[in-house]
């Protein structure tokens, strides 16, 4: 095991060739907010859009104690990485664009 991943989750090579090859290799990816150890948080639409502009939010229901959080939409998709910057208040490091990879 390595942190939550344990080794009967793995695939082999010989797997993930079969699944590339029937184009469903996708299959074998986890999900980004699985695969953070960070606390998440939902945000609104309006949120989303703050963020996806690098802009800060206020979320007074993200753990004070946290130093990095998952901002998640409303499907429970994993948006951004966000970081405190005072008083309730996160700004992203990291945005994902719509197709989930950083940018």
């Amino acid at each position: 095991a390595a942190g939550s991943f344990r080794l009967e989750e793995s695939h082999s090579l010989e797997r993930l060739r079969a699944l590339a090859e029937a184009g469903r290799f996708s299959e074998a990816l986890i999900p980004p907010t699985r695969a953070l150890p960070l606390p998440a948080v939902a945000l609104t639409p309006e949120q989303v859009q703050a963020v996806c502009y690098g802009q800060r939010v206020q979320l007074p229901q993200a753990p004070a104690t946290a130093t990095e959080i998952q901002a998640l939409d409303a499907s429970g998709d994993l948006i951004a990485v966000l970081i405190p910057v005072g008083a309730g208040h996160w700004r992203p490091t990291l945005v994902l664009p719509a197709g989930g990879t950083p940018s």
